[in-house]
């Protein structure tokens, strides 16, 4: 026997207070009472009828010996047996005949009817037993119902039912304990071992190996024994592991603390850096948002700045009591100083007059630069219109003094136009059109500088607006047509081409000149859809002329600012040539000096894209303006048109008769063509032929006409010898 099985006294405290052992105990003792009852119950049962069948069988006995020992039985000898001194055992007696009569009935009153053999019950709380004696049980000719005493029945039950119950006590009691010791020994030792251990592995749990029960037993307690060892061998390769894995995190945790430095050290760095980015960003965006409000050259607010300190002015001001004025002023023959020095003394000129007009305003007063030359000015405290036309002089002389640049001096004039808040407009767009058209009247009048805008001019705008409706439905309603003047060789009289002519077709008023439309359309911009719908048409009808037998027709087509400045103008053109199959050496491009002279940059790629791809490019009207020679070699283009004012008046005007010359020769010089416009008589023809001019184009030799009259009239032969 082991210690855990002994039993000693703390085993038996154990024992004792073991609740498993006391709820088996109890289980085994009950279970022994329930067994012995249920032998009790019929043992009682067995004895009680036992002892009724013994007093039954006594009662028959004395009843047969009564009867045995007289011939003829009498009532007082069956009385004397229910009166017998001590306990009688026969109380009552009911004696009948063979044949079934009562002859007496002695003693104790019967309380039933007993029939023979039934099973015998007691009566009367059990003090009595009534029984039927047949002539068979009395061996007799008579039958007899008898009354015993049973008052002796209960008490021998009582000493019976003692007896078995200390019996089943004692069984129960030897049986219990032995139940307990048998559990202690098989169970609860081992079991209070286990939980020992358990108890211990868990206050230890670093040293699980210490606490194996190592119990050897081949039963249930031994099965859950070896799978407790094998769980704390699992657990102890698990603490090993753990360790292991431990030491490992270590390893790993220094790792990325070192890697956690390096990693903060290099957010630090990168921290530092994208601070100095975002600060350079910012800086950035505050100098992109200034070049949106600004203008690069002056440095000025340009336009949208403009526009939106008038609101802001309008909003702080209120009709009824302030008013504040609008001035619009234009530098004059701004173009000649281009000319003559370059977009380079332009520029500076800009600068310097822009510096002219901060110094004479006030700091309250807004300028802007919001045009090419023209800038604009706000006066939110306009009072009296004598002084403002006061201050819009003073500014006009600023800015007309001479410009000092590369040892050059330049002299431009200046306008102004004014409109007045609220008389003249209550809202942004209203009041600078308004200044734009008194400053238009200024530059017309040239009789006075300053023009204040007056309400006559409201009726040029009404008309000037109901034209530009006019154009934009005739552009959807497809009014405008392309006619086209002749161009021919001036040696051989050979057709060259023609030059696509834009007439406007109006339902109501007839063919409208393009000078009438053509500066409206400039203005709005509607030019650029109507000047491409000119150049498809045209390459599209020479094409068709091309293909019909004149394959070195060239269309001329007039190319107006507004479309030079136009992003994507080289794709278009590119797009509508590859549309109809037109060659690029087609198709000449007309521009007008000024807009030669006085474009960008961007439209100076522009014209050298357009000649990269083989397109003629001339200048229109060339004469007319302020050309500079040293600018004008740079340009790409290839031809130089002199202007029909110069041409008119040939051969008797002599001046006119220089400048064809110098033209002539500029353009020999420079390797251009040169074509004369306006050639309307034989004498022009042949003295600007002898001049050496190339080309010729005018009423001479044939009037603007509709692609099918002009086709009927001049591509039925190929050269017009007659005119030359």
């Amino acid at each position: 026997m082991t210690r855990h099985t002994t039993l000693t006294p703390s085993n038996l405290r154990r024992l004792l207070g073991c609740r498993l052992c006391w709820r088996v105990t109890a289980a085994v003792f009950l279970s022994i009472l329930f067994i012995e009852a249920a032998i009790l119950i019929p043992s009682y049962v067995n004895y009680e009828r036992d002892r009724l069948l013994a007093i039954a069988e006594s009662g028959r006995q004395v009843i047969k010996a009564t009867l045995g020992a007289q011939e003829m039985p009498t009532e007082k000898a069956f009385h004397q047996l229910s009166t017998m001194p001590g306990t009688a055992l026969i109380t009552g007696t009911r004696l009948y005949s063979g044949d079934g009569t009562l002859l007496f009935s002695t003693g104790e009153a019967l309380e039933s009817q007993p029939v023979p053999n039934q099973r015998h019950r007691r009566i009367a709380q059990g003090d009595r037993l009534e029984v039927s004696l047949t002539q068979e049980d009395l061996s007799a000719e008579y039958r007899a119902d008898i009354r015993l005493n049973t008052q002796q029945v209960s008490g021998e039950l009582v000493a019976f039912v003692w007896r078995i119950l200390g019996l089943v006590l004692l069984i129960a009691f030897f049986v219990t304990v032995t139940t307990m010791l048998v559990l202690h020994l098989l169970m609860l030792g081992p079991t209070l071992f286990l939980r020992s251990r358990m108890q211990q592995a868990s206050e230890d749990p670093g040293h699980p190996l210490r606490y194996l029960s190592a119990l050897t037993r081949q039963d249930e307690l031994g099965d859950l024994s070896r799978e407790y060892d094998g769980l704390l061998t699992r657990a102890a390769e698990n603490l090993g592991s753990l360790a292991q894995r431990e030491h490992e995190l270590e390893d790993i945790n220094a790792s990325l603390d070192a890697r956690v430095r390096e990693r903060t050290q290099e957010l630090t760095r990168v921290n530092i850096q994208l601070q100095q980015e975002i600060k350079e960003r910012m800086a950035y965006e505050e100098t992109l948002r200034h070049q949106r409000s600004h203008d690069p050259l002056t440095g000025l607010p340009n336009l949208a700045s403009f526009q939106d300190r008038l609101q802001q002015s309008l909003q702080q001001s209120k009709p009824d009591s302030c008013r504040l004025a609008v001035l619009m002023l234009g530098l004059g023959d701004f173009a000649a100083i281009n000319a003559i020095g370059g977009h380079e003394a332009g520029n500076e000129v800009l600068k310097m007059a822009s510096q002219r007009l901060q110094n004479t305003l006030d700091t309250s007063h807004t300028l802007a630069r919001v045009g090419g030359d023209i800038f604009g000015i706000i006066l939110p405290d306009f009072t009296d219109a004598t002084l403002t036309a006061a201050l819009g002089e003073q500014l006009v002389s600023a800015v007309s003094m001479p410009y000092e640049f590369n040892a050059h001096t330049f002299s431009c004039g200046a306008n102004v136009g004014i409109a007045v808040f609220p008389d003249d407009g209550k809202d942004v767009a209203t009041l600078i059109r308004h200044a734009d058209l008194a400053l238009s009247n200024a530059k017309l009048e040239k009789t006075q500088a300053v023009h204040y805008f007056v309400a006559g001019m409201n009726k040029q705008v009404e008309q000037r607006n109901r034209r530009i409706n006019q154009l934009k439905h005739a552009l959807s309603e497809q009014q405008f047509e392309n006619w086209y003047q002749l161009q021919i060789h001036a040696a051989t009289g050979q057709i060259k081409g023609a030059e696509a002519l834009v007439r406007w077709c109006h339902p109501d008023e007839g063919i409208i000149s393009p000078l009438e439309f053509i500066p409206l359309a400039e203005s709005t911009g509607l030019i650029i859809p109507i000047g491409e719908q000119v150049l498809r048409e045209a390459c599209h009808q020479a094409a068709l002329w091309r293909a019909q037998g004149h394959p070195d027709f060239i269309m001329a087509v007039n190319l107006s600012p507004r479309q030079l400045s136009v992003e994507g103008l080289v794709q278009k053109v590119a797009a509508i040539l590859d549309e109809f199959d037109l060659p690029p050496e087609a198709l000449e491009l007309e521009i007008t000096e000024s807009t030669a002279m006085e474009n960008s940059d961007e439209a100076v790629k522009t014209m050298n894209a357009l000649a990269a791809m083989g397109i003629g490019l001339a200048v229109d009207d060339f004469g007319t303006g302020y050309s500079s020679l040293a600018y004008l070699k740079q340009l790409p283009v290839h031809k130089i048109k002199i202007d029909r004012a110069f041409v008119k008046d040939l051969p008797e005007d002599q001046q006119d008769l220089a400048v064809c010359t110098a033209v002539i020769n500029i353009g020999a010089a420079l390797g251009l063509d040169v074509l004369a416009e306006g050639v309307e008589t034989q004498e022009q023809a042949d003295l600007l032929r002898s001049l050496g001019c190339q080309y010729f184009q005018g009423y001479y030799f044939g009037r603007p006409q509709s692609a099918a009259l002009f086709s009927d009239t001049h591509l039925k032969q190929a050269a017009r010898p007659e005119l030359i």
